[in-house]
C-alpha cells in the first residue's frame, strides 16, 4: 500500500486516473511501471530485475518483502497449543493462520512480532521473548517470512479474555496439533514447531 502510494504520488498525471481506476489489475502487475515516474516497463522486462526507467533514468528493483509470523504456545496437560486465527480479512478470509504481517520501516522483526500480535489479537509479549524458528524464502511474490515463538503469558491463555479485532481476526482458536493452514509457510512453520515440541 505504501509503495502504491509512492507510485500515484510519483507519476505522471495522466497516468494516474489508469492507475486508480484498475487497482486490481495494478496490483497483480507490480512492478510493471517505474515506481519513480510511473512509466511503463517493456512488457518482455522481466519483474525480478532491476529494471532501468527509459524515461527518468532511475533503477527500479524487485526486492523481496520481510514479512513476520509469531508462534504463540501455552503448556496445558501436559500438551503444547499454539495460538491460531480465522482471518477476517482477505487473502484467504475464513480461513485458519498463524498471525503475522509485513514488517514496517523501522521495526526489529521483534518489535514487528510484537506489534502484529498486540494488534490482531490484543496479547503484549515483549520484544526480548521471541526465539527465532525458522526464515523462508517465497519467490512468487517475493517475501522474506521469519517465523519466531514466544509463550503466551499466563492471563491471555484463555480466548475469552483476548480483545482481538474482529476486523482482521473472526475467531481466535489453541491448535493441539499440526494442520494445513491457509499459507503453505505457516503450514510448515506449525508442522515444525509441533514435531520439536511436542516431546518436551
Amino acid at each position: 500500500f505504501i509503495m502504491l502510494l509512492r507510485v500515484v504520488r510519483a507519476t505522471k498525471p495522466s497516468h494516474v486516473s489508469r492507475l486508480i481506476s484498475q487497482p486490481r489489475a495494478f496490483a497483480h502487475t507490480f512492478g510493471s511501471h517505474c515506481s519513480y515516474c510511473g512509466e511503463a516497463f517493456p512488457v518482455d522486462s522481466s519483474a525480478a530485475e532491476a529494471r532501468t526507467c527509459s524515461n527518468c533514468n532511475q533503477t527500479t528493483y524487485s526486492n523481496p518483502l520481510p514479512v513476520v509470523v509469531g508462534i504463540v504456545h501455552k503448556k496445558e496437560e501436559d500438551r503444547v497449543s499454539v495460538l491460531c486465527v480465522r482471518r477476517g480479512i482477505e487473502p484467504c478470509r475464513g480461513e485458519i493462520a498463524l498471525v503475522g504481517g509485513f514488517l514496517e520501516s523501522g521495526e526489529t522483526w521483534q518489535a514487528g512480532l510484537s506489534r502484529e500480535i498486540q494488534e490482531e489479537v490484543g496479547i503484549p509479549i515483549s520484544t526480548e521473548s521471541w526465539e527465532l524458528h525458522d526464515v523462508q524464502t517465497v519467490l512468487k511474490p517475493p517475501r522474506l517470512i521469519v517465523t519466531a515463538s514466544a509463550t503466551c503469558p499466563e492471563q491471555y491463555e484463555l480466548s475469552n479474555n483476548l480483545n482481538f479485532d474482529k476486523t482482521e481476526v473472526q475467531e481466535v482458536l489453541w491448535i493441539q496439533h499440526p494442520m494445513e493452514l491457509c499459507f503453505a509457510t505457516h503450514t510448515s512453520a506449525l508442522h515444525s514447531f509441533f514435531s520439536t515440541h511436542s516431546k518436551e
